[in-house]
């Protein structure tokens, strides 16, 4: 193994990319599995933030990484991760992409991530959910209902799930009685 190259660097960008042959190749090549980017981001992250299914079930299924693992900078986990990205940024998702994103956050849970876990700003993954401008998230909403979200908990700012939810439209009339 030539230690003068960095391979932690190339596997995470492959898997920010959803490269799955070039992160493999990566690992075989002495890359750190549970390397971060700057930031703390770890790979388990990036998958879940950009919607690499295939990946995300590669780390929970083949490498033994910390499903709630924080990184440095908001202390959000993966589950958070997917939850801010479906739906939003940039631009809405589509049905076909949202479905994956529900599909990744069942798993995430399935492996035991904290449903009720807070970030640096007391933000849970339920309030990150209500803040739904498309309407897009309802169905998150739901499975983390399902999974036991706290409907209770309050962020730095004193904010509860459904004064999220009030705030954007997209949830508000369709599943705030859920909330």
């Amino acid at each position: 193994m030539d230690s003068s190259i960095n391979f932690t660097r190339y596997f995470l960008d492959a898997v920010s990319y959803g490269d799955e042959k070039a992160m493999r190749f990566f690992i075989k090549k002495g890359a750190d599995i549970k390397g971060v980017k700057d930031g703390g981001t770890t790979g388990l992250m990036l998958a879940a933030e950009k919607g690499h299914l295939g990946i995300v079930k590669i780390f929970l299924n083949e490498y033994s990484v910390n499903v709630d693992q924080k990184d440095k900078k908001r202390g959000n986990t993966a589950l958070i991760y997917a939850i801010r990205r479906s739906g939003s940024t940039p631009v809405p998702c589509t049905k076909k992409l949202l479905e994956k994103y529900i599909k990744i956050i069942e798993l995430l849970l399935d492996y035991g991530a904290d449903v009720n876990v807070k970030n640096k700003y007391g933000k849970t993954p339920l309030m990150y959910a209500c803040e739904d401008e498309y309407g897009l998230r309802w169905h998150i909403v739901d499975i983390l209902n399902n999974n036991g979200a706290n409907l209770g908990t309050k962020d730095t700012w004193g904010k509860k799930a459904l004064d999220y939810a009030r705030e954007n439209p997209g949830i508000v009339g369709i599943k705030v009685s859920a909330i």
